[in-house]
């Protein structure tokens, strides 16, 4: 009582003639009174004045309509990152690149091997073809990025190792390698993640080790059960072809990449935006291809099957786009 109204989008009516039908609908109504607080909800970024979150979502919509419009060969949408500022996002991120001397993996390059290699390339690869690649996960409002593009490039390993799909843990990465580099929910980076595996021995499954939280939890790794132990872990060079050898050869691939405004509302088609900054999220790197004469990467995120193209986005593989060839890693295990 005595709050103003706010335009909150539309939810489809909820059928009640079922079993449990009413018991539904309040839990609709119960969010849906918490979605339009939510939205009258004020927050500023630093140096900027207050925004509501239907001030927020109102400029985010013109965003997409405006782009929509244009020529663009990607399209947005309103989703569930559409209430939330630049500033935010940076909660569903998290890639913080080490900067510390020798922390890097070694850099195998040859590149008469790699242009040798690439005559043999299929058009296209789709690691999901192949059987390489677990369903789409959440990280949730925790910079667990990282751990995720680490465990979605150990994943892919292990199946090309044993022939069997298993999911691994990233909660393991985020509460037990902070003596690598590594910050939990407060941000890490995948290279420093893999070396870590590669030190420990290995990891193990995410059914042993306990479900993801999206929180910092206490390390509880029982080492009598490792899987997935790690030879080498190697940054791939920083050409496109060195990136398609190194991904058909050596399964998904951990890499970073730049995320610009629009990223948060990506829908569908490859994405090309004009500019971007420094790299700040971490996916998994799990094809490539063309669509309608656009080459691309098909990358998979960690922000659920809501995002995206259920979960996945093409980038644009015209030269670096978002940084993509600059911070990509494979493993090769023992």
């Amino acid at each position: 009582p005595g709050e103003p109204e706010a335009k909150v989008w539309n939810r489809p009516p909820i059928d009640c003639n079922f079993p449990g039908g009413v018991e539904l609908q309040e839990i609709v109504k119960y969010e849906f009174l918490e979605a339009k607080y939510l939205i009258l909800e004020t927050v500023a970024e630093e140096g900027a004045p207050l925004q509501t979150r239907e001030e927020i979502y109102e400029i985010n919509r013109k965003l997409v309509e405006s782009h929509n419009r244009g020529p663009s060969g990607y399209k947005l949408q309103l989703n569930q990152f559409a209430h939330l500022t630049a500033d935010e996002m940076k909660s569903f991120k998290g890639l913080r690149l080490s900067t510390v001397e020798g922390s890097k993996p070694h850099t195998h390059v040859d590149d008469d091997e790699v242009e040798e290699l690439a005559k043999h390339l299929p058009d296209s690869w789709d690691w999901r073809d192949h059987g390489a690649v677990t369903r789409v996960k959440n990280q949730r409002m925790c910079g667990s990025c990282w751990a995720f593009s680490a465990i979605g490039c150990l994943e892919g390993a292990h199946f090309l190792k044993t022939g069997e799909l298993v999911e691994l843990p990233e909660q393991l990465l985020m509460d037990c390698s902070w003596d690598a580099g590594n910050g939990g929910c407060l941000g890490g980076d995948m290279s420093n993640a893999l070396n870590w595996i590669k030190e420990v021995g290995g990891v193990t499954t995410s059914i042993q080790y306990g479900r993801y939280y999206a929180e910092n939890g206490r390390c509880h790794l029982d080492k009598k059960h490792l899987i997935s132990p790690i030879k080498n872990v190697t940054q791939v060079a920083r050409s496109v072809n060195a990136l398609k050898v190194a991904l058909v050869n050596h399964g998904p691939l951990s890499v970073g990449i730049a995320t610009p405004p629009d990223f948060q509302l990506y829908k569908n088609g490859v994405y090309k935006p004009s500019e971007w900054g420094e790299t700040d999220h971490g996916v998994v790197l799990v094809g490539y291809g063309v669509l309608n004469g656009e080459k691309y990467w098909l990358v998979k995120n960690s922000w659920g099957e809501n995002w995206g193209m259920e979960g996945y986005i093409l980038i644009s593989a015209e030269g670096d786009t978002l940084n993509i060839l600059d911070s990509a890693y494979y493993v090769t295990m023992q």
